[in-house]
């Protein structure tokens, strides 16, 4: 799921009412039996009860980011929430390799929750200059050394990733997040997969084709 740049709708208080029973919600207790590693990473955050929604942030086709605060610290958090099977089962997959992530590189993971009719909902870290491909299009081309530590930091990152068996399957611009101190990290695992060595066959049919190399094109390859 590759999420679309940042919308800023007039009022940002919207009352967004989350799909979910808050009440009856649990962090990681659910059918679906949730990675046992997925437990929620912030201790303030029980339950999607405690979070207020502020804003829509994106949505694609695997579902929607919400800004979200913490109704007593007042910590602000991206929500983003999945709907029931069959996307919820990748729903599964993303959250196994997400929560297994900790890298000043890649968005932080702070917790996963799920409600009974089936929507998961992924917390994490919030980045408040949204996209890079948003911040393109807002501010135009960047000087060569900005463009140097981009690419740097997102280099950092997948060599992050990959030390840990990871293939995300998807970087782009809208899948890298940046915040006001211009630190650039990888967000957004929903077509990513997990490989046990390097001989391992990646011929999955995922990501976008814009940014997908020559060869992934090439039957013989």
């Amino acid at each position: 799921m590759a999420v679309v740049g940042l919308r800023h709708p007039p009022n940002l208080n919207l009352h967004i009412q989350l799909p979910v029973t808050p009440k009856s919600i649990e962090p990681c207790h659910a059918p679906l039996h949730l990675p046992t590693n997925t437990t929620t990473q912030d201790q303030e955050v029980d339950s999607l009860s405690d979070l207020e929604t502020l804003e829509v942030l994106g949505n694609g086709s695997g579902g929607r980011v919400y800004k979200v605060r913490h109704s007593r610290t007042l910590a602000v958090y991206a929500l983003k929430v999945i709907p029931g099977y069959p996307a919820s089962m990748q729903a599964l997959r993303e959250i196994e390799i997400f929560s297994s992530t900790s890298s000043p590189f890649v968005v932080g993971y702070r917790g996963a929750f799920q409600n009974p009719s089936g929507e998961i909902a992924i917390l994490m870290e919030y980045m408040d200059a949204g996209t890079l491909d948003n911040l393109v299009k807002t501010n135009g081309s960047f000087t060569e050394a900005m463009i140097a530590n981009i690419a740097r930091q997102g280099l950092k990152g997948l060599s992050y990733i990959h030390e840990k068996k990871i293939v995300h399957q998807d970087i782009k611009p809208s899948n890298l997040l940046v915040n006001q101190k211009m630190e650039v990290k990888i967000a957004d695992f929903g077509v990513s997969r997990m490989v046990n060595s390097s001989h391992d066959p990646c011929d999955a049919c995922a990501g976008t084709c814009a940014y997908m190399s020559p060869e992934r094109f090439d039957s013989e390859t």
